[in-house]
């Protein structure tokens, strides 16, 4: 019981917390594989708005605001990728640094792509590979998105 006065009565043993780094340690090893980066950690970027660069491929942005990224222009490899995870019940945006070159449903002169809609933002994940022409983007989640030209 905590409160003003009174002394805590929590106690550890060295069972208990190597019971709990032992239940920590997946979630770390995952993260330890993962090239995870916050949105309020991209070097020289200051959020809501970021302009990824190639120092951004193969990473996940964690969006923990508001958040509108720009692709990189095309000639990014072909292969390279940025995955986006919204964290928060704010809209993320994505648009491509050259207009009509993003490729999803069934067409290749989108524009940009956002997950607006109420509760369907926190949990939005969108995945961009480049064809060294185009960025693909792709919804990994269930979340709307919407798009423009």
């Amino acid at each position: 019981m905590f409160g003003f006065g009174r002394k805590s009565t929590l106690q550890t043993s060295p069972a208990l917390v190597r019971d709990q780094a032992d239940q920590m340690r997946p979630m770390l090893d995952f993260l330890r594989r993962q090239d995870v980066i916050l949105d309020t950690s991209i070097v020289g970027y200051s959020a809501p708005n970021a302009t990824l660069t190639k120092a951004q491929f193969g990473k996940t942005i964690l969006a923990t605001a508001a958040l509108t990224a720009v692709l990189p222009a095309n000639g990014a490899p072909r292969g390279a990728s940025i995955r986006f995870i919204n964290l928060t019940d704010a809209t993320l945006s994505v648009a491509a640094a050259t207009a009509a070159t993003l490729i999803m449903n069934g067409h290749t002169d989108y524009d940009s792509v956002a997950f607006s809609s109420s509760g369907h933002k926190i949990g939005a994940c969108l995945l961009c590979i480049s064809t060294g022409t185009y960025w693909v983007a792709i919804n990994q989640s269930d979340c709307t998105m919407t798009v423009t030209t």
